[in-house]
This record gives C-alpha cells, sequence and structure tokens, in this order.
C-alpha cells in the first residue's frame, strides 16, 4: 500500500538499475545497460561501492555524493542519481544490500 500513487515504472526502473549493478560488480558484465532517461531531476544519489565507503550509501545532495567519489572518469565506484531517497534504496536493495546509510 505504501507504493501507491508512486509509479510502479520507476520502482521497477530501480530494481532493474540495481540487478544490473550486481552483475557490474560480480564481474559478470562490463557494465550496465542504460536505465530509461526521466523527466525528473536526481535528488538522491545511491553508491554501491566507492573507495573509502564502508557499506552501501544514500547521498541527499550532490555535493555528499562527490565528496565521496571524487571524479567518475577512471572511478572504481558504482552508483546511480535517482529523484527520490526510496528509489536509491530499492536499486541498492536490489543489488543485495541491506545496510544502508544515508548521509545528508
Amino acid at each position: 500500500m505504501w507504493l501507491l500513487g508512486f509509479g510502479e515504472a520507476r520502482i521497477e526502473r530501480a530494481w532493474l538499475a540495481g540487478q544490473w549493478t550486481t552483475a557490474v560488480r560480480d564481474r559478470r558484465i562490463g557494465s550496465p545497460n542504460r536505465t530509461p532517461a526521466l523527466d525528473l531531476r536526481p535528488r538522491c544519489y545511491a553508491v554501491l561501492r566507492a573507495p573509502g565507503l564502508e557499506r552501501a550509501t544514500v547521498f541527499r545532495s550532490s555535493a555528499s555524493y562527490e565528496n565521496c567519489i571524487g571524479s567518475l572518469e577512471g572511478s572504481s565506484s558504482i552508483s546511480q542519481a535517482f529523484p527520490s531517497e526510496l528509489e536509491a534504496r530499492i536499486y541498492l536493495e536490489s543489488a543485495g544490500e541491506t545496510e544502508i546509510d544515508v548521509v545528508a
């Protein structure tokens, strides 16, 4: 019931992105398929892996996200931006993460 009105397609998109991320993390593929574009501004950044990061984390600001991962070019980080914290959490949970930090 808590998902009513949220957008089933957005939930599915986040879940599928997490599945692709799992394949990248496990080195079964080199890079994930692109998720369908949304006409919504990203507000949360889900980071599955980044140097120095102890566990999967949702960043609520682009500044804190960028401080964590630095430059994307040449980075070993795995992350995805989403319009909501719920989608970011679904992404990480789909990738098998059960302990997720949230940073403002």
